[in-house]
């Protein structure tokens, strides 16, 4: 799995070399194995996940095709709304924000055909350099566990880096400037975990 990209991907399964359903079981399983160390998720979705890849499947056999991410899964950072799944923004309540509309890249991601994996763990509302989170675990690097993974898109940046999914929404809010982009480079480094 660790050899797909997006765009590969995206061709395998217009070409029907691999299915939706085959890609996100192999997901499934890798979060199942690798994500109680990891603690790169708060909210899996595997129903709902399978469900969309059958969807996916099926719309491909009838010939059509959503958009480039139709069949691929993808994880949401755990402050963007997706409907039918809580949103703890990383605190202590899994529904701290609750809404039936999706956030506007969950939407576009969505309707270009991704499978929505489930939403990943964040330092607490977004505030925080290290992606630890006392509520949810601290996110480990993929690379190095108890080392840091970035923050406040630690789960994002790490669950691409593990190839749990085949990508994430991260984001910058705020005071964490590097929200992105600390996770993208601490899923390829093993900079000691910090307190914070």
């Amino acid at each position: 799995m660790s050899d797909w990209t997006i765009e590969s991907l995206g061709a395998a399964l217009r070409e029907r070399r691999i299915s939706a359903v085959e890609i996100t079981d192999e997901c499934l399983a890798r979060i199942d194995r690798l994500d109680p160390t990891l603690r790169a998720f708060i909210t899996v979705n595997a129903d709902g996940a399978r469900r969309a890849a059958k969807e996916r499947d099926a719309e491909l056999a009838a010939g059509r095709v959503r958009g480039p991410l139709h069949g691929v899964p993808m994880a949401w950072k755990d402050l963007c709304a997706a409907p039918g799944l809580p949103t703890s923004c990383g605190t202590r309540t899994r529904d701290y924000f609750v809404s039936e509309t999706p956030c506007t890249a969950v939407a576009r991601l969505v309707a270009a055909g991704a499978i929505t994996l489930g939403k990943t763990n964040m330092t607490e509302l977004a505030l925080g350099p290290f992606g630890d989170n006392a509520h949810h675990g601290h996110v480990q690097n993929p690379w190095r566990s108890g080392h840091c993974s970035g923050g406040s898109s630690s789960g994002s940046g790490a669950a691409v880096s593990a190839s749990l999914a085949l990508g994430a929404l991260g984001s910058d809010t705020g005071a964490g400037r590097f929200a992105c982009r600390r996770p993208a480079a601490a899923s390829s480094a093993s900079s000691p975990r910090t307190a914070g």
